[in-house]
């Protein structure tokens, strides 16, 4: 019998590959089915803020990413940002790099290119090793908006 755990990753990833392919509807019905089971567990709270950014609600994403946020610093950190280096193969630091890179494509999209770059710096300090936040940081550095990249 597969524990809780194991259960919300499974239906995270499942949320994760609905978002892939573009059904935000099954996404958002998967991360809340997540949430229900679990309230602290943070992927849920991410994938549902990836899930209203799809849809262009980013006041809802960033509410998710608040929550999120406020469970990793009540149950995970003792204080925001981490002090160490996070590894994006460790599913345990996953959620938290996807959070931080998440808050920065929501102020992206908002023309909010200076807190933008906030977060992609955050998250290259967090992971030296991922490259869509540094892609992020030269897109901001080239003055690029997020309707020119659409």
């Amino acid at each position: 019998m597969k524990s809780d755990k194991e259960i919300l990753s499974i239906l995270s990833y499942k949320g994760y590959e609905a978002l892939r392919t573009s059904d935000t509807e099954s996404a958002e019905a998967i991360f809340k089915d997540v949430i229900e089971i679990d309230e602290t567990y943070i992927d849920g709270w991410v994938g549902l803020a990836q899930v209203f950014y799809e849809k262009g609600d980013i006041d809802k994403s960033n509410k998710s990413l608040d929550k999120g946020l406020e469970l990793l610093v009540s149950v995970r950190f003792k204080s925001w940002p981490p002090s160490r280096k996070l590894d994006w193969e460790k599913s345990t630091d996953k959620p938290v790099l996807r959070l931080v890179h998440q808050y920065g494509l929501n102020y992206f999209r908002q023309g909010k290119n200076k807190k933008a770059k906030e977060y992609f710096e955050l998250e290259t300090k967090l992971d030296p090793s991922r490259d869509a936040p540094q892609s992020m940081l030269n897109d901001i550095a080239s003055n690029k908006s997020y309707q020119s990249l659409k």
